[in-house]
């Protein structure tokens, strides 16, 4: 009798900590941060010039080139009522 009071006794041990573990376990990645990255890997310059529009490729997506009254040229879908946009 004293084996199963002992052996019940540890099984109850065991898995009060396994229940308790589970209970309290973070996962590795939860807690983690990530570092922030360095500037140098962010940081940069680019001259941006606007090259126009290619009217062959426009047409070929659905779009035609439209300049408005001052001049500046637009892409618009095909089809749309002039004076719309």
């Amino acid at each position: 009798m004293k084996l199963n009071s002992l052996r019940v006794s540890v099984l109850s041990v065991v898995l009060a900590a396994l229940i308790g573990a589970g209970l309290t376990a973070v996962p590795a990645n939860a807690e983690a941060k990530q570092p922030a990255p360095s500037p140098s890997a962010v940081q940069g310059t680019v001259r941006l010039e606007y090259l126009g529009f290619n009217e062959k490729t426009a047409k070929a997506n659905g779009y035609e080139i439209r300049t408005d009254k001052d001049g500046v040229k637009y892409s618009i879908p095909v089809n749309t009522p002039k004076g719309v946009f």
